[in-house]
């Protein structure tokens, strides 16, 4: 697989995940979901309208009608491209969508982040706070992809950092009449409201259709086939997993939760549908940690780091207060029994990056 990764990438990336059963999968099977732009929450995103056609003569036509078949030759069975002449195609519409489909229809788009795992807003957003989180080493995840046998249908992979506009803009073809240029400005710019997820992007190709949204295309079993997207990745790239706070009361068959308080033990009793998932996360030895919430422990505990007051200008030590803080808790332990999974916590919460390493 041929590789484009822009320099200065961030060496540790982050994924968010909701709980449900697909999402699920991807940590038990070790691969990463390129989804289709219509996949995506932005409605802006990767958006066709973006690729601006004004002005594109006929040469401009034919020259890009030859890259998009030489880049996914299977178009050439698609009924549509019988109208993919300047002659017929006037206004350029079939042009514009087939330029998107040419990478879209064959590849994906992986969103990550490079904000820390204290990120209140990914957490509410991508994971419901129910759900999970995986820490990749960047450098590992992207070398395990391009090594791994079963990316094999993949012929090109990006990584890109997202560029935050004020809006986001369009792309002459008749200026830019190359589909590569296009489709990869098109799909890492998004509006400087959703600057707060700090996004990097992996951006794949293929030979092979991949599927389209059910939602927007069709229920055809044939064009909404999904499963070839999937970008699988080595074990080794995760250096760690969180579970959100609700995480276990989300997946418990019965109400109560028993505590054995001395041995920092919890006793769940899950539903059969997680027990796959909690399965794979026991695997993870001190690496899986619960989000959490507590009072920031430099002042619970006392302090001699003297606090800037805004007003008087001084600093000054102030322990008369302290702030509430996401924190982590590490799961030394877990064992399954039945459907009953003990936990075992080391009870210390974590409130900066640095009390991870």
């Amino acid at each position: 697989m041929e590789t484009d990764i822009s320099l200065g990438y961030p060496p540790i990336v982050y994924k968010f995940y909701s709980l449900e059963e697909y999402h699920q999968k991807t940590l038990i099977g070790n691969y990463l979901f390129p989804c289709h732009p219509y996949h995506l929450n932005d409605l802006m995103d990767g958006e066709v309208y973006a690729i601006d056609m004004r002005g594109v003569s006929s040469n401009i036509y034919t020259k890009i009608k030859q890259q998009i078949l030489e880049h996914s030759p299977s178009l050439y069975e698609k009924e549509f491209v019988l109208q993919l002449f300047p002659e017929i195609d006037t206004d350029r519409r079939q042009l514009q969508s087939a330029i998107m489909a040419s990478y879209f229809s064959f590849g994906g788009i992986i969103s990550l982040t490079s904000y820390n795992r204290f990120s209140g807003l990914m957490w509410a957003h991508y994971a419901q706070e129910s759900g999970f989180m995986i820490e990749f080493d960047t450098k590992r995840l992207l070398e395990s992809i391009g090594l791994n046998d079963q990316n094999g249908i993949y012929k090109k992979l990006y990584f890109r950092k997202i560029e935050y506009r004020n809006h986001p803009m369009s792309i002459s073809c008749s200026q830019n009449p190359d589909i590569e240029k296009i489709n990869l400005f098109n799909t890492t710019q998004k509006s400087q409201e959703w600057s707060y997820e700090k996004e990097w992007r992996i951006i794949v190709t293929s030979d092979q259709e991949f599927g389209l949204p059910e939602s927007v295309y069709a229920e055809d079993k044939q064009t909404t086939d999904i499963s070839k997207r999937k970008l699988y990745y080595d074990r080794s790239a995760i250096k760690r997993i969180y579970l959100g706070r609700k995480f276990w009361a989300s997946c418990i068959e019965k109400k109560e939760i028993m505590p054995n308080n001395e041995n920092n033990v919890r006793i769940y009793h899950v539903k059969s549908e997680h027990l796959p998932f909690i399965e794979e996360l026991s695997n993870y030895h001190d690496k899986v940690y619960v989000s959490g919430v507590c009072d920031c422990s430099e002042y619970r505990h006392g302090t001699d780091v003297c606090v800037c007051n805004v007003e008087t200008r001084k600093c000054e030590f102030n322990p008369d207060y302290y702030y509430q803080t996401r924190s982590f808790g590490l799961i030394k332990r877990m064992e399954i029994v039945g459907k009953d999974v003990y936990v075992i916590y080391d009870d210390i919460n974590r409130t900066k990056d640095e009390e991870f390493d």
